[in-house]
């Protein structure tokens, strides 16, 4: 009884070890959203600078290409295809 009684409260533990990583990575994988959009904002703005001849970041790739890239990536995480 006693044997049983540990597995008990192990498995308990257990579930709320896994219980608390999967709150975790959700907050992660929403914060990682976020940071992806606004990096994408910024990377667009600086494409739609470099088009105007206008000064900026300097980048060592085109923004416009990187923005994409995310923007496909982004898509492709949430299952949208073209």
């Amino acid at each position: 009884m006693a044997h049983e009684t540990k597995l008990e409260e192990r498995v308990a533990h257990l579930t709320r070890a896994v219980e608390d990583l999967s709150d975790v990575v959700t907050r992660q994988g929403a914060e990682i959203d976020r940071l992806t959009r606004q990096m994408a904002m910024v990377l667009r703005r600086e494409a739609e600078r470099e088009a105007e001849g206008g000064g900026g970041i300097v980048l060592g790739m085109n923004a416009l290409h990187i923005t994409e890239g995310l923007e496909t990536a982004l898509l492709s995480r949430d299952g949208v295809h073209d």
